[in-house]
């Protein structure tokens, strides 16, 4: 789970270049992808004890790149 964490994090990340996209979504794809890879680098480097990944937290991705590619498919049409 935690290496599909960094790969969902980084085309989140990667959503946040479309072209056309407003600067508040552009920081979200970035802050909220960015976010999401780097907790899976930490969770996929403990050594020790017990750590989860909650499956709710992919929904946070999720949120986000429907957003990014519902502004940028009103960009578009507008």
């Amino acid at each position: 789970m935690d290496v599909a964490a960094i790969i969902i994090g980084i085309i989140t990340v990667l959503a946040g270049l479309l072209p056309g996209l407003p600067g508040s979504r552009r920081a979200l794809a970035f802050i909220g992808g960015g976010g999401f890879a780097l907790y899976g680098l930490y969770v996929l480097n403990q050594t020790s004890g017990t750590w989860e990944f909650p499956i709710y937290l992919y929904l946070l991705p999720l949120f986000i790149l429907g957003s990014v590619a519902s502004a940028s498919k009103q960009e578009s049409v507008g």
